[in-house]
């Protein structure tokens, strides 16, 4: 996944060619009609959607936590690439300095379980939403 202006670009594999990736584009507006379709079934079952190894409770619990720790640092240019081994998060930070830096961060099983833990409190805590 990689931020543009208006929206995303993502790296995406057919589900019977694990082999073979396409990029598509998703601009800002489809996202916004898919998150309001999506509040429309919230809680619903979903038996076909499988959950993602790395991700216990499914993409949409890390991507919140990891979106509300990126904003938190006022980051931009996310681009996230999940591997076997983790979701690899690089992005540009402006340091102490004022200077901005390219850094990236490995999510691994742990840090993801960390993230998805403080997110949780923060839920309990009324600190945030996410």
């Amino acid at each position: 996944m990689v931020e543009t202006d208006d929206g995303f670009i993502l790296r995406v594999f057919a589900a019977d060619e694990h082999d073979k990736a396409d990029g598509i584009e998703l601009p800002m507006s489809d996202i916004v009609s898919l998150i309001n379709t999506h509040l429309q079934f919230r809680g619903a079952d979903t038996p076909s959607a499988k959950t993602p190894p790395l991700c216990p409770t499914g993409y949409e619990d890390f991507f919140r936590a990891l979106g509300y720790e990126l904003d938190a640092m006022k980051v931009t240019a996310i681009r996230i690439i999940e591997l076997s081994s983790g979701i690899l998060v690089s992005f540009t930070a402006m340091t102490a300095e004022g200077a901005l830096q390219r850094r990236e961060a490995l999510y691994d099983k742990a840090r993801i379980d960390q993230a998805l833990a403080r997110s949780y409190q923060r839920r309990g805590s009324g600190r945030g939403h996410a």
